[in-house]
């Protein structure tokens, strides 16, 4: 069968007002159980139970636990008929989702106050990674980019945060120009990096002097101000780094993780939002109508097989 992307979020029912999370309890049931541990680990392997517990899907979840889930999430007004649909996915240890419209920032804080309630979450995060929709080459105003997607609600969880944004190269004059993103929300530039995107023989994938289709993608590194009344300027002098790598399904970005800490006070002890995510990260939080897109068991096999 062949994957629709939209025909799935649309199933799973990624909010775009509070009470879409209502309506897709009603509709769909999620199971989920511990992932199997590899065998090398028998130990903890016999600590965790494999039973399976079922809840109502409500566009939003938290793993507590410090091992993977196999979730299931399954239409139940089609249980019966031919035409039903189970939708399975892994969930990193300590993965917040956030399934919804990241332009519906109401149905994001309501789901965000209610599971960090639940779970007794933090509500202010150390580092934010944003991959937005940048607006074509046609939009000339600044203004335009601060409302895309969820910006404006995040405007209002910026202090003291570390921000990183990845970059269209025709956005950069709107986002560190005057009067742009970074100015506008208080934000000073610390580093430049450039993902470039090579072959596996480790050529780039496109020319470099193509005005259609460039190789690289940026990545913006900031920090907001400590509090409303500090202005934050950009360093004096920009580090730049280059980070290349071979792009997987889809041209998936490489997970930063372990490159970003080090610039966190406390590693070990930090909290991280990602929006417009397409995937999971151990320990983060991931928001955005495509979080669960390469957590579906649809995209991967197991090490070994003769599968594409």
């Amino acid at each position: 069968m062949a994957f629709n992307l939209q025909q799935m979020m649309a199933s799973l029912g990624a909010a775009s007002e509070p009470a879409d999370s209502a309506a897709a309890a009603d509709k769909c049931i999620l199971s989920y159980r511990h992932a199997p541990v590899i065998e090398s680990n028998t130990q903890a392997a016999d600590s965790v139970t494999q039973e399976t517990q079922t809840v109502p899907w409500t566009c939003t979840f938290h793993n507590p636990n410090q091992h993977s889930l196999e979730a299931t999430i399954t239409d139940r007004t089609l249980q019966s008929a031919s035409s039903a649909q189970d939708y399975r996915f892994a969930i990193p240890p300590r993965a917040t989702l956030f399934l919804s419209d990241s332009t519906a920032s109401d149905a994001f804080r309501w789901s965000f106050r209610r599971l960090t309630d639940e779970y007794s979450l933090a509500r202010h995060f150390d580092l934010v990674l944003l991959d937005p929709p940048w607006p074509n080459r046609s939009a000339k105003r600044k203004g335009t980019y601060e409302q895309v997607g969820g910006m404006p609600y995040l405007k209002r969880m910026l202090l003291n945060m570390h921000l990183d944004m990845y970059l269209e190269h025709n956005a950069l004059q709107h986002v560190l120009g005057p009067g742009g993103l970074f100015e506008a929300w208080n934000v000073g530039l610390m580093e430049e990096w450039i993902w470039i995107k090579t072959t596996t023989k480790g050529e780039p994938m496109f020319d470099i002097d193509s005005p259609m289709r460039k190789p690289y993608e940026m990545l913006l590194l900031g920090r907001a101000a400590p509090n409303s009344w500090s202005r934050m300027a950009h360093a004096p002098v920009v580090k730049r780094r280059v980070i290349a790598a071979v792009p997987d399904v889809h041209s998936r970005k490489p997970c930063l993780k372990s490159l970003l800490e080090p610039y966190l006070v406390d590693p070990t002890d930090y909290t991280a939002l990602e929006v417009f995510s397409r995937y999971l990260v151990s320990g983060w939080t991931s928001w955005g109508n495509e979080v669960l897109k390469y957590n579906w068991d649809g995209y991967w096999v197991k090490a070994g097989s003769a599968e594409n």
